[in-house]
Formats: C-alpha cells, sequence, structure tokens
C-alpha cells in the first residue's frame, strides 16, 4: 500500500467508484476466505455463536461489493485488522501444549492486545470513518463528468471508443481489459475508473449499497470492540493468582472448580476470535 502510486493519487471519486488489480486480488483472497468462514459458522453454529456468524456475513458483503465495484480502495485497509491473527493464534497453541500462564505466553498476550488495539480498534477506527465520508460525499454528489473523466470530454480515444467495436477492425479488438489498456495507453485515472460504463452512469450511490456496507461495518467494529474486551478478560485470567489456602479454603476451592467448568466456555470465546478473521485477522 505504502509504494502503490494508483492508490497514493486516488480522490473519494475514485476511491468509492475505482478498481484496481491489485485491490481485487486481495479483496478475491478475502472473500473466498470468508465464504467458507460463513459455512463452517453456519454448520458448527453451536459451537461459534451468533458472533461468529455475524462476523462471516458482514465481512463476506464487505469484501465482496469491492467487485461491483464499490470501495475497492478500502479492501487492502481493512485486511490490515489481521496483522492481530497470529498473536491469537499463538495464544490459543500456548494453552493448548500446557503453556498456559508462561512467560512466553505472557509477552504474546501483550502483542496480541497492542497488535488487535492498534490495528484494529485504532486503524479500523480512523479508516471506518474515512469510508463513511466518502459514502457520505457519494450519496450526495451532484452528476457531473469533469472531475472524475478529466479527459474523455476532450480526447478523441475516450474510454467510450474503447467499448464501441465499430471504431476497430476485426484484427484489432481486443479480448480484454489488458489488451484494451494495452492498445489505447489508458491514463491512470481512466484505467481505475474503466469498468465505469460512461460519465453520465456516475451519480448518487444507491441509498440501499451505502447502508449494506456501510451497516457491516457497523457490526465489524462493534465485533472488535466486544472481542477486545474479552481478550482482555482471557488474558487476565491466564495469570491471575490462585486463591491461597487457609480460612474458607473450601469455598475458594469451590469458587475454582467452578471457574474451572467456565473455563472450556472461554476458550472457545478464544477460538472463535481465532476463526473470526483473526485466521485472517478480522475487517
Amino acid at each position: 500500500m505504502a509504494v502503490d502510486d494508483e492508490r497514493k493519487g486516488m480522490d473519494w471519486k475514485e476511491r468509492v467508484w475505482g478498481y484496481t488489480g491489485a485491490g481485487g486480488m486481495i479483496q478475491a483472497f478475502a472473500a473466498g476466505y470468508f465464504l467458507w468462514d460463513l459455512q463452517i459458522c453456519l454448520r458448527y453454529f453451536g459451537v461459534f455463536g451468533i458472533g461468529l456468524l455475524m462476523h462471516a456475513v458482514a465481512a463476506l458483503i464487505v469484501f465482496s461489493l469491492g467487485f461491483r465495484p464499490f470501495v475497492n480502495f478500502y479492501g487492502p485497509t481493512f485486511i490490515l485488522y489481521e496483522l492481530s491473527s497470529p498473536f491469537l493464534n499463538f495464544h490459543w497453541f500456548f494453552d493448548k501444549l500446557q503453556m498456559t500462564g508462561s512467560r512466553a505466553q505472557w509477552y504474546n498476550g501483550i502483542l496480541l492486545l497492542a497488535s488487535f488495539f492498534c490495528c484494529r480498534l485504532l486503524w479500523g477506527t480512523y479508516q471506518s470513518l474515512r469510508v463513511y465520508q466518502d459514502c457520505w460525499a457519494a450519496l450526495h454528489i451532484q452528476n457531473t463528468t469533469s472531475p472524475i473523466f478529466p479527459s474523455f470530454s476532450s480526447s478523441s480515444s475516450s474510454f467510450l471508443s474503447l467499448m464501441s467495436p465499430s471504431t476497430l477492425s476485426n484484427d484489432d479488438k481486443p479480448t480484454g481489459i489488458p489488451e484494451i489498456l494495452a492498445q489505447r495507453h489508458m491514463t491512470g485515472k481512466e484505467s481505475i475508473m474503466r469498468f465505469q460504463p460512461s460519465p453520465s452512469s456516475i451519480d448518487n450511490i444507491p441509498t440501499w449499497l451505502a447502508l449494506t456496507y456501510l451497516g457491516s461495518n457497523v457490526v465489524l467494529n462493534t465485533l472488535n470492540f466486544y472481542w477486545f474486551g474479552k481478550m482482555i478478560e482471557t488474558v487476565k485470567k491466564r495469570f491471575r493468582a490462585p486463591p491461597s489456602a487457609g480460612k474458607g479454603g473450601e469455598k475458594k476451592k469451590k469458587k475454582m472448580e467452578n471457574e474451572g467448568e467456565g473455563e472450556g466456555e472461554e476458550e472457545v470465546v478464544v477460538a472463535d476470535v481465532i476463526v473470526e478473521g483473526v485466521e485472517l485477522d478480522g475487517r
């Protein structure tokens, strides 16, 4: 993302309606994963619960809409949520390897919470505000052609002519988008907006589209904040000092046994967050 020149020059219109191959590839990987995640959450609903099912549905919607194209720009942005996933998986493996409460799990827990907080809560919330702003602008855009397609009205080799078979001989007719781009030497902006059929088709985005995308984004952010609280509880539980014996020891022992019964449930929460996207990460 830092070295992608196409992304650097995008304005809000191109972030909403534009499409790049790199962004599409990332969204394809993410959509494929969340399609698998959805069927797993449905098949084992009793294990993973409603939270992970909501996450799978919302994430699949968010990444699939990029192929409309709609906010394709934000696909790579939100997949960075998954940077916290390795640490969360390590935390789960430490429990399974009988290393609960070890120094290695403690250090990993710190990295897990720090990466989750930075990638999902800080970065994710900031980028969500940006996509809300872009969608708000797209909902209230005045129909115009020049800002989005600056060269179309003045160039004889406009994008519209590319899509007209009558302008090409049989030998010169392109067989796909790559050939079209190579033959016509499209500029950066024209390439990014190449899937828009015409300048006049650029209008306010449908309200249902904005509500579907932004609603899914709100669901994902809400789950991230909820899971972060659960993760803090889980990490604290792993390193909580055992109750001391002595007066009232039987009562404390019984309390420990009750906590032991709930430990499996707590681990399911951890596993839930892992499957969530934290095997991919989350968003």
